[in-house]
């Protein structure tokens, strides 16, 4: 029996990224998680139109961009994390 193919297969593609952009993405990232799942949820939710809609965004995109508008430091970007972690 064979498996079955998907309605809406990956493709890979290169793309090309300054290494500021990698190291930020790793800060958020945990070990197991999936640097081109991110980025493609990412996306998604931009060619949605949801990228206005601040509802729209994981409380950790939020996070993140506070962190990456210098709003607020590492340290505290890892306590928030740590308690939203922990309510989860």
């Amino acid at each position: 029996m064979s498996r079955r193919r998907s309605t809406n297969p990956t493709k890979a593609i290169s793309i090309t990224l300054k290494q500021s952009i990698i190291d930020k993405m790793d800060q958020i990232l945990s070990y197991n998680q999936s640097r081109s799942k991110w980025i493609a949820h990412t996306i998604d939710k931009y060619l949605e139109n949801e990228i206005d809609d601040v509802d729209a965004f994981p409380t950790r995109d939020l996070l993140f961009e506070l962190l990456y508008r210098k709003v607020i430091n590492h340290k505290m970007y890892e306590m928030i994390l740590k308690s939203i972690s922990e309510d989860a």
